[in-house]
Parts: structure tokens; C-alpha cells; sequence
């Protein structure tokens, strides 16, 4: 299933497999996906599943609620990060929006939740170091 839920102002595209459905519907209580970017010494990825948060979440389902944030850890070890290491706001302001993910997929495999979240990519144009459009660039409505 597909659901669509708003954050920062920004709206994310969840997909749920259906063993992840499967899952979610056999639960009693919900579970949140806490989606870290992470800056730093690295810039990495991360989606851990949490019964219980003390962060704002929004709501996919009646079982799923979402949070996300851009981080920053005083380790620099991803086995420590994992193990639990606490993380510190990446100070973004308002600029947060800029970050969050287009979409994040969830999946249950081996009795555990599973989530990736991606990016689109945004097409670039080519510019000269004077930032005009190079004379033969095919752009319509110009």
C-alpha cells in the first residue's frame, strides 16, 4: 500500500510491502520509523523502528507513525550510532524542508521492520561560469 503524509511542510511518499502490512495489522500498538539524515564526520542514512518515541510523529496508519530529522552524532562510528549513541539536532532552522526524503519504502523480513528512503534526483541544467544557458541549450517557452 501507498500512503502519503506530510512533514516539515513537505509531502513524503510511504509504500508499506505487504509482509510490512502484514505485520503492522497484527500489531496491538503502533510503531514509529525514525528517519535520521545524518551529518557529520559522514552523511549517512538511517530508518530504526521504535515503540515508543519522545519526538512529535505524523501519522500514516493507525499501527505506523513517522518521525524525521536531520542529525549529528560526536561519534563518528556508524556500529555506535546503531548501538544507540544519542543524537543532537543539526541546527536547519526552517531549511529542514529542504531535506526531507520524496519517499520512504518499509518492509518485515526475518521478524523485523526494514524501511529505505530515497531522494529524487533534480535535473540540472548547464550553465557557463556566468550562469547563462549555453546558446544552443533547447528550452522551450523562452
Amino acid at each position: 500500500m501507498n500512503y502519503s503524509v506530510s512533514l516539515h511542510g513537505k509531502t513524503m511518499e510511504i509504500a508499506l510491502t505487504r509482509r510490512a502490512e502484514a505485520a503492522l495489522h497484527r500489531r496491538e500498538q503502533p510503531i514509529t520509523a525514525v528517519v535520521h539524515l545524518i551529518f557529520g564526520c559522514m552523511v549517512a542514512k538511517r530508518v530504526w523502528f521504535r515503540e515508543q518515541v519522545d519526538v512529535e510523529v505524523a501519522p500514516v496508519t493507525d499501527k505506523l507513525n513517522l518521525n524525521f530529522d536531520v542529525v549529528r552524532y560526536a561519534v563518528c562510528s556508524l556500529k555506535n550510532i546503531d548501538g544507540g549513541a544519542t543524537p543532537e539536532p543539526f541546527p536547519l532552522g526552517k531549511e529542514i524542508r529542504r531535506f526531507v526524503p520524496d519517499s520512504l519504502v518499509i518492509d518485515y523480513h526475518k521478524h523485523q521492520f526494514t524501511g529505505e528512503f530515497t531522494y529524487r534526483r533534480m535535473p540540472v541544467m548547464a550553465t557557463d561560469v556566468t550562469g547563462q544557458l549555453p546558446a544552443d541549450s533547447a528550452v522551450s517557452g523562452a
